[in-house]
C-alpha cells in the first residue's frame, strides 16, 4: 500500500512548486519549449491511441478482468501513458513562466489523474486500458490545437474550436463516468471496485468543474 506515496508526493510537490524563478525565464524560450512540449504530447498522445486502438481492432470489445493487460505491449504502453500523467504538470510550470495563474480546475484534473492512473495500473484495473484509449484521442487533438495556437497568425482561424474540444473532454468523462462502473464494478475484486468508486468520484468532479468552466466562458458570452 506504500505505493500510493509516490502520486501523493509527486501531487504535493507540484502543488508547491515555486513560480519566481520560471517568471525570470526569457518569454523566447518559453515559446520556443511550449511548442517542443505541445507537439511532444500530441504525437505521444497519438502514438498512444493508435497502439491500444490497433489491439481494440485485433481482440474486439471484452468487459472481462485482465485480458487487454496481457495482449502483448499493452501493460507496458498503459505504463508509459500513467508516467506521462506526471510529465503533463509542465503544463502548469509553463502558466508560471507566462506569469498568469492556473485555475483551479487545472490542478484538482493533473494531480487526480496522476492518483487514479497509479491506482489503476499498480492493480490491473481493466477499465484502465478504455480510459487511456479515449483519453489518448482527446489529448491528441488537445494537445495539437495547443501547439497551433502558439502560432499568432493561425489562433484566429481555431480559437472557435475550443468550445468543441472541451465538450469533447467532458464527453469522455461523462462516458467514463457511466461505462467503467457499468461494464466492470461487478466483475472486479473488492479492491478494484474500490479503486473504480475513487476513479469515478474524480470523473464525478471534474464533470461539474468543466460544465462550470464551459458555463463561465462559451455559454454565458
Amino acid at each position: 500500500m506504500y505505493h500510493i506515496l509516490l502520486p501523493i508526493i509527486a501531487a504535493w510537490q507540484y502543488l508547491l512548486i515555486p513560480k519566481k524563478w520560471q517568471t525570470r525565464i526569457h518569454p523566447i524560450d518559453i515559446e520556443a519549449f511550449s511548442m517542443i512540449h505541445n507537439a511532444g504530447l500530441c504525437v505521444f498522445s497519438l502514438y498512444s491511441f493508435s497502439f491500444l486502438f490497433s489491439v481494440l481492432l485485433k481482440h474486439g470489445i471484452y468487459s472481462q478482468p485482465g485480458f487487454y493487460f496481457h495482449c502483448d505491449g499493452v501493460k507496458t504502453m498503459l505504463c508509459l501513458f500513467y508516467l506521462s500523467k506526471y510529465y503533463e504538470y509542465v503544463d502548469t510550470m509553463i502558466l508560471y513562466a507566462k506569469k498568469k495563474d492556473p485555475i483551479f480546475l487545472q490542478k484538482f484534473h493533473h494531480v487526480g489523474a496522476t492518483i487514479c492512473w497509479h491506482l489503476g495500473y499498480i492493480y490491473e484495473v481493466e477499465g484502465i486500458y478504455f480510459a487511456s484509449l479515449v483519453n489518448s484521442g482527446v489529448h491528441t487533438i488537445m494537445y495539437g490545437y495547443y501547439f497551433l495556437s502558439l502560432f499568432k497568425w493561425v489562433r484566429p482561424y481555431i480559437d472557435r474550436y475550443k468550445v468543441y474540444i472541451t465538450s469533447m473532454q467532458v464527453g469522455q468523462l461523462v462516458f467514463g463516468f457511466i461505462a467503467l462502473p457499468w461494464f466492470y464494478y461487478y466483475k472486479e475484486s473488492v479492491t478494484n471496485q474500490r479503486v473504480l468508486i475513487v476513479f469515478d468520484i474524480y470523473i464525478g468532479c471534474l464533470i461539474i468543474l468543466f460544465s462550470k468552466f464551459m458555463m463561465r466562458n462559451y455559454i454565458k458570452n
